[in-house]
């Protein structure tokens, strides 16, 4: 299973154990994930999202009412 895999806040679960000091449930976390080795197919998948996540980053917003408009004086 993909220890990497993000919540709807952007925390993986490390990030949660480390957040309340849980220290068991960290400990075990980081060793999990310094084994982990995501298959062939799963690296590629995770390797398009964290482009798509760098371009959406980088662009312009989606929706054209969050960008600024001119104003006539």
């Amino acid at each position: 299973m993909n220890p990497f895999v993000k919540d709807s806040w952007g925390n993986i679960p490390l990030d949660d154990a480390v957040q309340f000091n849980h220290l068991e449930v960290e400990k075990l976390l980081q060793d999990y994930q310094d084994s982990y080795t995501p298959s062939e197919n799963q690296a590629e998948v995770v390797a398009e999202a964290l482009s798509k996540e760098n371009l959406e980053s980088m662009g312009p917003p989606s929706d054209p009412m969050s960008q600024p408009r001119a104003v006539k004086l």
